[in-house]
């Protein structure tokens, strides 16, 4: 997943931004969903895990588990968008990494027809005193 930042101004202190996602089908396993940050440009219509599987950061920016399928789940990411705004690091989008070895969960993307199952980010940015 990637999100356009470019209307935020650099700096900008943050009290949240959590993302929700759609979750289509649940790993089986039940076990989390580790959230990682890209660390390597990509375009929608030419990556692939085979091109992109190792282009993140290990550290894990957030958990979630999808226990159900066919809703929506929230994810903190306030630490990881904070890092894109204050340009610690490039804002080359997040990657899923399930850990369970042979399960995947699939979520929909922007291009899903029913516009509530759409990812999106909500900022909240810290009030001036």
């Amino acid at each position: 997943f990637h999100y356009d930042l470019s209307a935020v101004p650099q700096g900008v202190p943050l009290v949240s931004a959590r993302a929700w996602f759609f979750v289509n089908s649940k790993d089986e396993s039940g076990l989390p969903v580790n959230v990682h940050r890209m660390t390597d440009s990509w375009n929608e219509f030419g990556v692939t895990w085979g091109n992109s599987a190792a282009d993140l950061d290990p550290t894990v920016m957030a958990t979630f588990t999808p226990t159900v399928e066919d809703v929506g789940v929230v994810v903190d990411l306030t630490s990881l968008v904070q890092g894109w705004i204050d340009a610690i690091w490039p804002n080359d989008g997040l990657m899923f990494r399930s850990t369970s070895a042979d399960n995947e969960s699939k979520y929909a993307s922007r291009e899903t027809q029913r516009q509530g199952d759409k990812p999106c980010l909500e900022l909240i940015p810290q009030c001036d005193p």
